[in-house]
């Protein structure tokens, strides 16, 4: 077989001839043949660039080095060109320019060989433990397809020879690879994994070389723009082949870019985020400016975000949301010009009550500046950092220095007697706002006045957070999401549908928002105190660093904390502010049980109405006492306001926002369930929606196929059909 070089070099000079014979033979004057053969050379150098960027023979080299074979071929072109000029000069020696033809094209072989010798030493073929299986045809490692074994230059080169002869096997030939690395952890040097940025190119090449190229091994699809999870998954498959070694396929991850057509293979080699991080704690003091750490990379670097601004963490329980929410928390309670707010309807014990625990019996103010827990508390704390945002909105430019930022942190956003809850609404200038609204109103506008709202939940889709929810969502700038039960709730945080689901607690897909990268983090672990749960390391507890904050001041400017007193009343100027018994017995009693599943049941007692007039009708005998209890204990909650000699006075001289409570009515997953029970033949989707409209209020269609698949997921009150039509289990 005649190699390629010894190919075009010989082709490249019968070409030359033969047209500089053509033009002296013809007698063609100078000034036609001179135009003709430059633009015959421009054409060739355009098509031989064109064709280098998409030869199977360069699928192994760099973008930047198929451009030094093009500037080299450029060369050879534009050498032709001129020998072919100065033989229509003096044709007569033609004898001379035939021998300088032949002695050019020596050269150029020559010239080839070289090249050819110093890219096999720059860009190797994969090692021994690199090689494939025998039989296997992507191994082509020199003209006559066999596997050239070499040593690396670099690491670099390592990397890119490996993820190339991956690419190759998965079909994958076409993308371009630049900024190989090898992931080393921080702590021991050991390399983890390896790492590079894949680009994809439109190929601007004409007709005839896309049929030349047709049916061969590494053609690339015309409409391939852009790689799915399903190339991930090849990919995995060929380093798996390639390397023989276990790799799992969450350890290969394709992250897209901001820059259009380009991503992020990471390839780890061992299961590094399964490791537990244990929380280390900096009591420097900070700002709500400062970047707080945020997690570990996968080489144990840590990265810092800041969190002055509106976000979510989206999670299963149990799957390390918590922990991320606990560090969070332990950054806040140390800022020097912040507060930190904290509320929930359900299970907010479990949440806080590690941070509690130390101050019991002290004289020191527990870390947060209000915590409040039920669904009205809840309403009026969300009113109370709107009311707070526009006043401040409102006050000169140079008042403004002093106030302090707020982060609000709403455990359990998602559950029915959160943001879904549309049976309690609080007028602000006499327009109602529900749970959902308020949040709408914070992250719409609050930001520009220091009050961030921070969501702790389980899904994102719509009803989750109420009747706002698509609003709610547009208005978080970052988002965490760790292990989640829906794959595609990770395509809808974080617009990349080809992420893995996290495998391990704490491993989360960090969102920055801002056009930054999507990243994969470990966040540190800080012990809880519950005995019921694994100690999985030896060092700091949440009450350990709660109680590393008791020097901390915590108390709003006084600005501010007048407007959150004239409008939140008793809740806010009797707010717990020391870890008494009353406290815990708050948090531990109030409104739903602490121990109630937020997410698959309504809560059966009705709202919180501790130091809240309601309905009579809308909750029980039973709990109406509770309630009852839980205003005497609000009462002597905390020390006496200025202007009063006891807290009992002060509920009595302090107005409180006036909550409106609607009887309660039936969610939609009820109403879709009654619909479905209450008809004789199978419906379909279409049917339920217009039954829903029908009955009043009309629902989303979204709404509808979000409802009904947890609805068939959960499979106790709806299934479908093969035909896909829904009836009573």
């Amino acid at each position: 077989m005649i190699p390629w070089k010894m190919f075009w070099t010989v082709l490249g000079a019968v070409v030359s001839m033969a047209t500089a014979a053509g033009l002296a033979l013809f007698h063609v004057p100078m000034l036609i043949s001179v135009p003709i053969v430059v633009v015959a050379a421009g054409g060739c150098s355009i098509a031989a660039k064109t064709t280098v960027g998409v030869a199977d023979v360069f699928d192994k080299l760099t973008r930047a080095r198929r451009q030094v074979i093009a500037r080299w071929v450029t060369g050879a072109i534009a050498i032709h060109a001129s020998w072919i000029i100065l033989f229509q000069l003096r044709p007569v020696l033609w004898l001379a320019w035939l021998v300088a033809l032949l002695a050019l094209a020596g050269v150029e072989y020559g010239v080839a060989r070289s090249q050819e010798y110093m890219l096999a030493r720059r860009t190797p073929a994969p090692s021994k433990e690199l090689a494939v299986a025998p039989g296997t045809s992507a191994v082509v490692g020199n003209d006559s397809g066999t596997a050239v074994h070499q040593q690396f230059a670099t690491p670099e080169d390592e990397v890119h020879a490996k993820i190339g002869w991956a690419l190759m096997l998965s079909g994958h030939s076409w993308l371009q690879i630049s900024e190989p690395a090898v992931i080393v952890a921080l702590d021991t040097g050991r390399p983890l994994g390896v790492r590079a940025l894949l680009e994809i190119e439109l190929m601007t090449q004409n007709v005839a070389i896309a049929v030349a190229r047709a049916g061969r091994r590494s053609s690339k699809p015309q409409e391939k723009i852009e790689l799915t999870a399903e190339d991930r998954k090849k990919m995995a498959i060929a380093l798996r082949q390639i390397t023989g070694t276990k790799l799992y396929s969450d350890w290969v991850s394709l992250i897209e870019q901001p820059e259009a057509g380009v991503y992020e293979l990471v390839v780890l080699f061992e299961d590094v985020l399964s490791a537990v991080r244990p929380f280390v704690d900096d009591l420097s003091p900070t700002t709500s400016r400062d970047p707080q750490m945020g997690g570990y990379e996968v080489n144990g670097q840590p990265t810092y975000r800041r969190l002055d601004q509106h976000g979510a963490d989206i999670g299963q329980s149990r799957w390390g949301k918590s922990s991320k929410i606990n560090c969070k928390l332990a950054a806040t309670t140390k800022m020097t010009n912040a507060t930190q707010w904290v509320c929930g309807t359900s299970k907010l014990y479990d949440l806080i009550a590690g941070w509690i625990a130390p101050y019991e019996g002290t004289e020191f103010k527990h870390p947060f500046g209000w915590v409040v827990f039920g669904p009205q508390h809840t309403l009026i704390m969300l009113a109370t950092a709107l009311v707070i945002a526009r006043w401040r909105q409102n006050q000169p430019m140079d008042a403004r220095r002093n106030f302090k930022t707020i982060f609000i942190q709403f455990d359990e956003a998602n559950a029915p007697s959160a943001l879904q809850n549309t049976t309690i609404s609080v007028k602000i200038d006499g327009v109602a706002y529900t749970m959902s609204k308020l949040a709408y109103s914070l992250v719409n506008e609050a930001g520009g006045a220091e009050v961030w709202l921070h969501l702790a939940c389980h899904r994102l889709t719509d009803p989750n957070f109420g009747p706002h929810t698509t609003d709610i969502n547009n208005g978080l700038a970052w988002k965490s999401v760790f292990h989640v039960g829906d794959i595609a709730e990770i395509g809808r945080a974080t617009e990349d549908y080809n992420l893995e689901n996290p495998r391990h607690k704490g491993e989360f897909w960090d969102n920055p928002g801002a056009d930054d990268p999507i990243i994969k983090l470990k966040a540190p672990y800080i012990q809880e105190i519950d005995p019921s749960k694994p100690k999985l390391h030896d060092g700091l507890t949440v009450s350990d660093v709660a109680w590393a904050r008791r020097m901390f001041g915590h108390d709003l400017d006084e600005g501010s904390a007048r407007v959150a007193a004239e409008f939140a009343g008793a809740l806010y100027s009797n707010r717990f502010q020391y870890a008494t018994p009353e406290f815990d017995h708050y948090l531990r009693n109030a409104g739903p049980m602490a121990d109630a599943d937020d997410s698959d049941e309504e809560d059966r007692h009705g709202e919180n109405v501790g130091g809240v007039e309601m309905a009579a009708d809308s909750y029980d005998v039973a709990f109406a006492e509770t309630a009852a209890e839980l205003d005497a204990l609000f009462a002597g909650a905390s020390a006496p306001v200025a202007g009063s000699s006891s807290a009992a006075e002060a509920v009595e001289s302090e107005g409180m926002a006036t909550v409106v409570t609607t009887l309660p009515r039936r969610t939609v997953r009820e109403r879709i369930v009654a619909i479905v029970q209450a008809s004789d033949e199978e419906l379909t989707r279409g049917d339920i929606i217009a039954a829903l409209a029908e009955e009043g209020p009309e629902v989303k269609a979204q709404v509808v196929t979000n409802t009904l698949g947890d609805l068939v997921k959960d499979g106790s009150a709806v299934v479908r059909n093969e035909g896909g039509r829904y009836c009573a289990a």
